[in-house]
This record gives structure tokens, C-alpha cells and sequence, in this order.
């Protein structure tokens, strides 16, 4: 495992380098046993956020879907950085 890659209990989050003409990088999920390509997860500008977007034919358990849900957040974390801590 890379320091660009996070190892989930069913799969693994890779990202990959940011592609011409993009400003962010595009993170594929792929199945810890198989390798098989699961889905990306990438930044949809009509939305303004990093987004899920699943292979046809996959199916998702809830805790499969919060680890993506994590996956997303640390891509938003790594895009913005860090969240700032209050002052008290």
C-alpha cells in the first residue's frame, strides 16, 4: 500500500494523480480480494463536491457505504486541508 492508497475491510481507496485540464484528483475503489474496479470517486462541479460513482452491477452494504462516505470525506479534507480548530 502507497501513501496515496486506504485500506478499507472490502476494499481500497487509490488516488490517482491529477489529470490534465482537472484541479482535482480522482480516487478508484478496488475490491481487496479481486482488484476489480468498484468505482470512482471524483469531484462533479455542478455540485461542488466529490461524488460516488459505482461500476454497474455492484452491490453495497450499509458499512461498505459509510466507508466510502469516509473515503469521500478525507478527499475533501485533502482538497481543502485540514479543519481549522476554534479558538477558544
Amino acid at each position: 500500500m502507497t501513501t496515496d492508497e486506504r485500506c478499507y475491510k472490502f476494499f481500497t481507496v487509490e488516488c490517482l494523480p491529477v489529470a490534465a485540464g482537472h484541479r482535482t484528483p480522482r480516487y478508484m475503489i478496488r475490491n481487496n480480494r479481486s482488484g476489480d474496479l468498484l468505482g470512482v470517486i471524483a469531484w462533479y462541479a455542478s455540485w461542488r463536491q466529490f461524488c460516488f460513482f459505482p461500476e454497474a452491477d455492484t452491490v453495497w452494504s450499509n458499512g461498505c457505504l459509510a466507508d466510502v462516505q469516509d473515503a469521500i470525506k478525507s478527499a475533501e479534507q485533502r482538497r481543502t486541508g485540514p479543519p481549522e480548530a476554534d479558538e477558544p
